[in-house]
């Protein structure tokens, strides 16, 4: 294909103009891509901040409860008259229990203390000398004893402060941990550790409320990895992140602060992840990559208009440029040619109009 003077004129302009709109709309494009990433992990690490404190202050609540307990005074009366069940067998109907007065003191004191908050499932007490009060009204099994439980076991490693077990379900499938703190008599010496069962219903409930933006939601996970609350795959509650049958949260196992792009599902998401400083929890915000982008495609498609129209206008005024400069340039040529071939006119006159 030969390229006349006129169509080198007119390819030239066009490059000169279709390149920079093109390299415009690329570093445009990914500045605005990275922008909007940016935007979006810092909102949701705004939020999940949020989130964190408020989960502090619900389990923070029960820590001070569970501490308050074990410095009260009827509490630390507390000794080895509390029922036993490690000699009994079968089950003990806690309705044919024969009290004394110090159990049934403390016992009324759970009781009033499970109705102050609907989240506390059961409120009790274990002794160094196996005994046990509780604000439950559920049959107890024979050779019960609450020294080998694990949360007496944990709760005595630290003695002066309140500590957590991992999440667990309750009988009746919910999520709770229990919340314990050793509890010392009047001459220092410990005598038993007070716990509290709590229910995480109400907590679990307003993780599935948040929402990320329009597809976006936050999963919770303990410290160990498994999901206490997700709205989105509720099947996966219970279940570690690693084996809760979504490949792409095996990746979320690994990671403490940050962000990540990951397909869950087959959709494109970003997630970030954060830990709390505390109770080492993950929150994890997840959106689908496509919201956090639809902004940004929309800019794109803006300038790629913008640029289409720019381009067509420059095309234009190319097309003219290139007519008036080789019309003349045409003429002259056509001219020397005639001249040439011994046919052309040597009067004929090159006007600069022309």
């Amino acid at each position: 294909m030969k390229f006349t003077i006129r169509k080198k004129l007119f390819v030239s302009f066009g490059l000169s103009v279709l390149i920079p709109i093109l390299l415009l709309c690329t570093i445009l494009g990914i500045q605005l891509t990275k922008s909007a990433r940016n935007s979006y992990i810092n909102s949701a690490n705004r939020e999940l901040g949020h989130i964190d404190k408020s989960i502090d202050i619900f389990i923070g609540n029960a820590i001070t409860m569970v501490t308050t307990l074990a410095d009260n005074e009827i509490i630390k009366k507390a000794d080895e008259s509390l029922t036993s069940f490690i000699d009994l067998s079968g089950t003990i109907k806690a309705s044919s229990l024969e009290v004394n007065a110090l159990q049934a003191d403390i016992t009324k004191f759970f009781t009033l203390i499970g109705k102050h908050d609907k989240n506390y499932s059961e409120v009790y007490l274990g002794t160094k000398w196996g005994g046990f009060a509780t604000s439950g009204t559920s049959d107890m099994p024979g050779g019960y004893d609450p020294r080998a439980r694990p949360w007496y076991k944990k709760a005595i490693l630290t003695p002066d402060s309140a500590s957590l077990s991992s999440a667990y379900q309750f009988t009746n499938d919910a999520a709770g941990i229990t919340i314990m703190h050793p509890v010392s008599n009047n001459t220092g010496t410990m005598a038993g550790v007070v716990g509290i069962d709590m229910e995480l219903s109400g907590l679990t409930d307003f993780i599935k409320k948040i929402q990320l933006g329009e597809s976006g939601y936050v999963v919770l996970a303990q410290e160990d990895g498994t999901i206490l609350a997700n709205p989105k795959y509720a099947e996966t509650n219970f279940k570690p992140l690693k084996k809760s049958g979504i490949s792409a949260y095996a990746e979320l196992s690994d990671i403490d602060q940050g962000s990540l792009s990951l397909s869950i599902e087959g959709v494109d998401c970003i997630a970030v992840v954060h830990t709390m400083p505390g109770l080492k929890w993950k929150l994890i915000g997840v959106i689908e990559r496509s919201e956090v982008m639809a902004t940004v495609y929309g800019l794109i498609r803006t300038m790629l208009i913008i640029g289409v129209l720019v381009f067509i206008a420059f095309m234009g005024i190319a097309l003219f440029l290139a007519n008036s400069l080789t019309k003349p340039l045409n003429r002259t040529i056509a001219m020397l040619k005639d001249i040439a071939e011994g046919e052309g006119d040597l009067t004929m006159r090159l006007t600069a109009g022309t």
